[in-house]
């Protein structure tokens, strides 16, 4: 905390630091956006009033904002000065000099945090992607929809409110699957808050093969008893563990240490090895150690390219920050998450959840013979596949065909 108030006192320009007064107040601002700070972390255990706990969490956004904002226009200030003198540029750096610009610039700066920031965190983004994997077997259906959700924060993350809209955005989705690649809790989860979003996700009549969680990082410091509380709801929690889903797809969880390897919890996990495999890893790392499988891994974690501090910092950190990659025969993918961590803000990412359309090569494979035999008889004038044909390929690879 002093080294803070010490950072925000130097970054300032002189002129607001002239008098005995304005010291004062610069240090007072300090002070209370850290207390800000402090309270928007602690809120959730300290009151159990919902609207105050938003009131404060949302008091000190603005406030650590602002003194975000203060200290990247600084350093942005102190980057263009250093230029503006290096090319004998004197009346430009004058003006960068000037106080009222400094203060307008970390104004506008916070503005335009706030605004889009509030407008991506509140606007659940979804997103389509198409996957294929190979199947061994011709039990699985030709397609399967699998939601990704990541990185909820509950507490002074996903509130209420959001946990509501993100409900309401698989309930339009209607996805075979729901995975939650970690974070799911953090330091601010009430009991009240995982219950309510246990309760929610429960009772959406969504995901018919069922609803699937592995640990992230944060899960640690919560005092709740996660895994006993997804349980009760219905709630598969993977432990290291593998679980092989009705329609043959096999599902595994990895713990945050990763200490274990995929194919020890396959094994271990008594699963068929044959099929299309989806691991929850909420670490994208150690991606490039499994690029000779042909596994699915989901990731969270990085929260995508977030702005400020922590989101510059992931490409370095990580395999994958962000999207869908292939390592090898390895298909990954990393979301920015459903929420943020400490604060409800987002951006240029958005809180998004990514509905994964799996498709297997032995339909695919399936689908085109049955192209092929079709181009002699009764194929449509523009090449498309007819009624008959697509009829024998939806009967071949329907869900739960064998």
């Amino acid at each position: 905390m002093p080294v803070f108030i010490i950072v925000m006192y130097r970054v300032l320009p002189r002129n607001l630091k002239r008098t005995k007064l304005r010291r004062a107040l610069v240090a007072l601002f300090g002070v209370f956006a850290i207390l800000a700070f402090a309270a928007m972390i602690s809120a959730p255990k300290l009151w159990d009033n919902y609207f105050l706990r938003n009131v404060i969490d949302y008091t000190a956004l603005v406030l650590f904002m602002i003194t975000a904002s203060v200290i990247l226009v600084f350093i942005v200030r102190c980057m263009l000065v250093y230029i503006a003198i290096r090319i004998r540029a004197w009346s430009a750096a004058r003006l960068l000099l000037k106080d009222a610009l400094f203060v307008a610039c970390s104004l506008i700066c916070s503005l335009i945090f706030l605004v889009n920031g509030t407008i991506h965190f509140n606007n659940v983004k979804t997103i389509i992607r198409d996957v294929n994997l190979t199947d061994g077997r011709t039990k699985t259906a030709s397609q399967t929809t699998i939601a990704l959700l990541a990185d909820l924060h509950l507490g002074a993350g996903a509130n209420n409110e959001l946990v509501d809209s993100i409900v309401e955005s698989l309930g339009e989705q209607q996805p075979d699957i729901i995975v939650i690649a970690g974070d799911l809790t953090d330091m601010t989860t009430l009991y009240d808050d995982l219950h309510y979003f246990t309760q929610k996700i429960s009772n959406a009549n969504v995901a018919k093969y069922g609803i699937y969680y592995a640990e992230g990082n944060h899960e640690a410091e919560s005092n709740i008893d996660v895994r006993k509380e997804l349980e009760a709801a219905g709630i598969t929690c993977l432990y290291d563990e593998a679980t092989e889903l009705e329609n043959g797809i096999v599902i595994a969880g990895r713990r945050n240490s990763m200490e274990k390897c995929v194919e020890d919890i396959l094994s271990d996990s008594s699963v068929r090895l044959d099929a299309p495999v989806v691991v929850l890893s909420h670490r994208p790392v150690k991606l490039t150690e499994m690029s000779d499988k042909d596994y699915l891994v989901l990731c969270g974690h990085t929260h995508g390219y977030t702005i400020p501090f922590y989101g510059m910092i992931m490409p370095f950190v990580s395999d994958l920050p962000y999207g869908y990659h292939e390592f090898g025969e390895l298909k990954a993918i990393t979301t920015a998450g459903c929420a943020d961590w400490g604060y409800r803000l987002k951006w240029p990412s958005y809180n998004e959840i990514w509905m994964i359309r799996l498709i297997y090569e032995e339909c695919i494979h399936e689908a085109e013979h049955i192209h092929e035999e079709n181009n002699d008889r009764n194929v449509a004038g523009d090449g498309s596949m007819s009624c008959a044909g697509h009829t024998e390929y939806s009967k071949r690879c329907a869900p739960g065909s064998v």
